[in-house]
């Protein structure tokens, strides 16, 4: 029984990969944003999150206009959370049209309304963010490219 639930999950894993692969830049480039990106730090109001450091760990996908933020967990299961993004005077403004599509978000970040980061950095490797979220404490997130 644990051999043949064991060949399931790898079997979703390898057509999940191979599904990733495949994917090309529908609907024309989007830039550096276009594939999956690590947040590798969030502070708030300054203080480096220390519940964000032990985990779940945040990944967000961007193809076309749609964003996938992601948690993973320590079992290697995750939740994901799906909206649009758009990129508008130097700001990266993430929303979440349709609740049933939201599963879980990191802090800061509310799926009622859009949220408009501020873009303090951008390279095809690097990317920092900054907002005040709805509950009025200052965001920074550092996100580096994973694919």
């Amino acid at each position: 029984m644990m051999i043949s639930k064991t060949i399931s999950r790898l079997a979703v894993a390898l057509v999940g990969c191979a599904a990733l692969m495949s994917c090309t830049h529908n609907n024309g480039d989007i830039g550096i944003w276009f594939g999956t990106w690590h947040v590798e730090e969030i502070t708030i109001d300054g203080t480096v999150s220390e519940a964000y450091n032990a985990a779940p760990y945040w990944f967000f996908q961007f193809q076309s206009n749609v964003v996938q933020v992601k948690m993973s967990l320590p079992d290697h299961s995750f939740l994901a959370s799906v909206g649009e993004w758009e990129e508008k005077d130097a700001h990266l403004i993430l929303t979440f049209p349709d609740e049933v599509y939201v599963k879980q978000l990191p802090p800061g970040i509310d799926a009622k309304r859009p949220t408009a980061m501020n873009i303090e950095h951008k390279s095809s490797k690097e990317v920092v963010l900054t907002f005040t979220g709805t509950d009025g404490h200052a965001y920074r997130y550092t996100l580096r490219h994973w694919t």
